[in-house]
């Protein structure tokens, strides 16, 4: 069961983990704001929805590495994806905490792929390892469901899409 405690001048949250050690939530203004924290946290646990708040806080490139230990895809294809990764998610995304990765910024980053002049397929498979990895992390429960599986305007179709640059343009 969740509880609260004044630290100075702020309140925080001392929750109990599964390996029974104590978790924190600090930075709480007011005795309420805690309170009702620390209510939320033993609702999500009576309702099996419970994630430890700090299980988020891992960074992607952290969790990439593990995520590409369990892997069992074709050499190639795991090729692939560590090259996407390596070249693409990780420049952007690598020191995030995966409980940081909005669905939002995850969008506007979509974006700027696809105005960066990569082909729409690239993009595709970019945003699909990112989703798989996102995926594994909600299934571990160190996070909630992805940003990338939100819809939203992610999965709305662009009125006028980016032209690729990279290749052959076709002639009128």
């Amino acid at each position: 069961m969740a509880y609260i405690e004044k630290q100075g001048k702020r309140w925080r949250v001392r929750y109990s983990r599964p390996d029974r050690s104590l978790g924190s939530v600090s930075g709480f203004r007011t005795k309420t704001e805690a309170l009702h924290y620390a209510q939320d946290l033993d609702t999500d646990r009576h309702r099996g929805l419970w994630l430890d708040p700090q299980a988020g806080r891992i960074p992607l490139f952290q969790w990439a590495s593990t995520w590409f230990e369990a892997l069992d895809v074709a050499p190639a294809t795991e090729a692939q994806y560590r090259s996407l990764t390596r070249n693409h998610i990780l420049p952007r995304w690598g020191t995030t905490p995966l409980a940081d990765i909005s669905a939002i910024s995850a969008r506007v980053w979509t974006k700027q792929l696809r105005h960066s002049g990569y082909a729409s397929t690239t993009v595709s498979a970019i945003l699909k390892i990112m989703s798989m990895m996102l995926d594994d992390a909600t299934d571990d429960r160190l996070i909630p469901p992805t940003p990338s599986s939100t819809g939203g305007v992610a999965d709305a179709e662009a009125t006028s899409p980016v032209p690729n640059r990279s290749g052959p343009h076709p002639t009128k």
